[in-house]
């Protein structure tokens, strides 16, 4: 079990949290966002249908004829709250869809490439998925009073040069300098979110999604594709947040995110 843990969060990442009720509340907020764009869809659809403007077939990509998909059919398909977190539970979350991309690439033989597209993908949704359960966590308790990045973003985004010399805390630049973001290691990563932390330089939001990359973060994740070699295996995470980035279909906000940080820490160092 993975604690990820920030100023103010700390749940467990893995399966046990679709039946923790601590969760429920911020899994619903996620199964809501996720269904509701698909719902507002059905409902433009039934309108534009009662209206005359829906075309009774389509053509495919093949240049072919189909009738659209039946509204009811659609609606039907969206599991409710309490049967999704059945779905999760019992076979189909993101961290066994994660396991078993991992198992396929591990037993591959032939068509490397492709196994390792569908693993980095299934790893991609995860990361997407944490990313998702973080905000929605925060969103939560800000509203509730409770504004925990406010004084450490403005640390982050502006350390004068007179707290970096009368301060006995370390200086974003100073710890930039430290290590290399373009050859860095899991285990490095989160000596890096370590300090940047205990010196008030990076917001709890952009603590946790540089911590996906860190030895604690990978070393729970399902089988054992991350064995402590590769968990000791430097790389350059720049370039492979870029990347990721690039072949990501979801929301791109949370790499942009996530590069501009490396960018400035690499600029930092150097």
């Amino acid at each position: 079990m993975t604690a990820i843990s920030g100023a103010t969060l700390n749940f467990a990442f893995d399966k046990s949290m679709f039946s923790d009720p601590g969760m429920r509340p911020h899994l619903e907020a996620y199964y809501n966002e996720t269904y509701d764009a698909l719902r507002e869809n059905i409902a433009a659809r039934k309108e534009a249908q009662a209206n005359g403007e829906f075309p009774e077939t389509i053509k495919t990509k093949d240049g072919k004829t189909a009738s659209p998909a039946h509204l009811l059919d659609l609606e039907k398909a969206i599991p409710s709250f309490d049967k999704w977190l059945d779905m999760q539970q019992n076979g189909a979350s993101p961290f066994d869809f994660a396991k078993h991309a991992e198992t396929g690439l591990m037993l591959s033989r032939v068509n490397d490439g492709q196994q390792n597209d569908f693993y980095n993908q299934q790893m991609e949704n995860l990361n997407n998925f944490h990313a998702a359960m973080v905000e929605i966590m925060e969103e939560a308790q800000n509203a509730e009073g409770v504004q925990p990045d406010q004084e450490i973003a403005a640390a982050y985004e502006n350390v004068s040069a007179k707290d970096a010399t009368s301060s006995p805390h370390l200086s974003f630049n100073e710890i930039a300098a430290k290590y290399n973001v373009r050859n860095i290691s899991p285990q490095e990563v989160d000596k890096l979110v370590k300090e940047l932390q205990d010196n008030n330089l990076l917001s709890s939001k952009d603590a946790l999604m540089l911590m996906t990359h860190g030895e604690d973060f990978l070393s729970h994740m399902p089988g054992e594709f991350y064995s402590q070699a590769r968990l000791s295996e430097k790389i350059d995470l720049l370039d492979l947040s870029e990347y990721q980035r690039k072949i990501t279909s979801g929301p791109k906000e949370q790499w942009d995110r996530q590069i501009a940080l490396l960018k400035r820490l690499d600029e930092a160092a150097g």
